[in-house]
């Protein structure tokens, strides 16, 4: 008799673990296709700039969760430039957005554009766009 009341006890137990292995599977699985092993999501490449009626350069980059990409843009020199982020669901550090170079620091929304003005660069320049802690980057080069 005292064998069946513990088999009792311990199956809500084998089901609240069988739960927890399978949901741990399912966020492994749906999340390992898109990350790399240092920890940053996949870069789908490199990207160029477009240019508005005005004559400006918008150069755009998205901001994801753990991310930024395109991490290589192609950029065009000697034009006044404006930096066009994009962000969709960005709940990490990528939100802490920084140009060192330029000394622009901002405070990326979780979703929606944040445009800066960038101005003019030399053919040859290179411009590293970071995350406040330097995990997450992006470079625009001028040519």
């Amino acid at each position: 008799m005292e064998i069946k009341k513990c088999r009792y006890f311990f199956k809500p137990l084998y089901f609240a673990a069988l739960l927890v292995l399978s949901i741990s599977l399912f966020f492994l699985f749906s999340c390992a296709g898109n990350i790399k092993p240092g920890g940053q999501a996949e870069n789908p490449g490199s990207k160029s700039s477009t240019i508005d009626l005005e004559g400006k350069q918008i150069i755009e980059v998205n901001a994801v969760s753990g991310s930024y990409y395109p991490g290589s843009i192609k950029a065009k020199a000697g034009l006044p430039s404006v930096l066009r982020i994009n962000s969709e669901n960005s709940y990490g550090c990528e939100r802490a957005f920084t140009i060192p170079q330029l000394k622009i620091k901002a405070i990326l929304p979780i979703n929606g554009i944040t445009e800066i003005e960038i101005g003019e660069f030399e053919p040859g320049a290179r411009l590293l766009g970071t995350c406040s802690m330097g995990m997450y980057s992006f470079v625009i080069e001028f040519e």
